[in-house]
């Protein structure tokens, strides 16, 4: 990963539709207090790195500055780098699933230990086979976590995406 400015990596954003940088400006503000220069460095850069991914991956970086401040709450910084990592590898995957991960991640993070993150992140991701139907069931399921999650153990969870991965092997309409 690069390093730059803070100042240099939100000139770069420019590039992108301009409620990418507004959404990062805000987001700058309400992290300046919680985190040190070089941590605050470390996350824009996860931005930038996320918003360069393919055509339409800034959109990701909008839902990852939207959270950031909410799990930054949760989590110490070094879970949010894991976090933010995770979102990057699933933005590779597809901008869609990176989004929904995102998204849900503020009622996630504070019901699962910071450990169990990035699992939460490999089952949805899991879920994804490179088809239309699958992007759409694994954003299903990052979009249905914060209401599951806090009722299923860990390995329930695990169990329960392997049925699902399973019947989405024949029919992703019925394992949505």
């Amino acid at each position: 990963m690069n390093s730059m400015s803070v100042e240099g990596i939100r000139t770069q954003l420019e590039i992108y539709p301009s409620v990418t940088v507004n959404e990062f400006d805000s987001c700058l503000e309400l992290i300046k207090g919680v985190l040190d220069p070089q941590e605050i460095v470390e996350w824009a850069q996860y931005g930038l790195d996320l918003a360069r991914q393919t055509p339409r991956s800034w959109e990701v970086t909008i839902e990852y500055c939207r959270v950031s401040k909410a799990v930054l709450r949760f989590l110490p910084f070094e879970s949010v780098i894991l976090w933010a990592n995770k979102g990057l590898e699933l933005t590779k995957l597809s901008p869609l699933l990176a989004g929904a991960f995102f998204r849900s991640s503020p009622k996630v993070i504070p019901v699962v230990r910071a450990n169990y993150i990035t699992r939460w992140a490999d089952l949805g991701g899991g879920l994804f086979d490179g088809t239309w139907r699958s992007s759409n069931l694994a954003v299903k399921f990052f979009d249905v976590s914060p209401k599951i999650i806090r009722h299923f153990p860990p390995w329930e969870l695990e169990r329960l995406c392997a049925l699902i991965g399973s019947v989405a092997r024949r029919s992703h309409d019925t394992a949505m």
